[in-house]
């Protein structure tokens, strides 16, 4: 099982990088559970000794050593995506192993097993267009990605899937004109949650 680290050590300011690089080379550089990443780290602890040196080189400005430091943030972060794929490999899905490293792991986001409340009808009309229907939906409430319309001419005893929307407003086509047909609407949010269907609403198609 691999595990998903983030590029932490890239972000914030230069004195931020230097703290995040800093850490990693310090929990891994000579230490035995690290072993397979030795190689590496060698490579990285002198492209970080010329950030440092860069950064505070170019600290009156300069335009020569403004692009100096720039080079060496690049070549640093280079080697520092190698290490973070070299860790993915070595850690063989145990988290700790990264953690251990210095490195950070991406958040699992928390699961809602909330269910989604039922659609609610603002309006529904005949469409412009023969065959055609148009609807609008109150808006969606947090956690809804989508709603499924579908549709029935027996009174629910068959029903089939029309269209899908992902906003309050949808229209409906290739129904049977000149028939009564009833519509309703189903949620589809995060998690693979979906709602209750909504109210049946029936209208005569032209």
């Amino acid at each position: 099982m691999s595990i998903n680290i983030t590029s932490s050590y890239k972000r914030g300011s230069y004195g931020d990088i230097e703290e995040s690089c800093q850490q990693v080379i310090l929990k891994t550089d000579d230490v035995a559970r690290f072993s397979d990443l030795q190689k590496q780290v060698d490579v990285i602890k002198p492209l970080l000794e010329s950030f440092i040196n860069a950064v505070a080189a170019a600290a009156d400005g300069g335009k020569l050593l403004t692009q100096a430091k720039k080079k060496a943030k690049k070549e640093l972060l280079n080697e520092m995506d190698i290490l973070k794929s070299l860790v993915v490999i070595f850690a063989k899905g145990d988290e700790d192993y990264a953690t251990e490293a210095g490195f950070k792991l991406r958040e699992k986001p928390i699961r809602n097993n909330q269910p989604l409340s039922r659609p609610k009808w603002m309006n529904i009309k005949r469409g412009v267009l023969l065959g055609t229907i148009e609807g609008e939906l109150k808006k969606f409430p947090k956690g809804v990605t989508s709603a499924g319309v579908k549709h029935s001419y027996d009174g629910w005893v068959t029903e089939k899937n029309g269209t899908y929307t992902t906003g309050q407003n949808f229209v409906l086509e290739g129904l049977e004109s000149k028939r009564e047909v009833e519509v309703k609407v189903c949620f589809h949010g995060t998690f693979q949650r979906k709602s209750n269907d909504s109210d049946s609403m029936s209208i005569f198609v032209l």
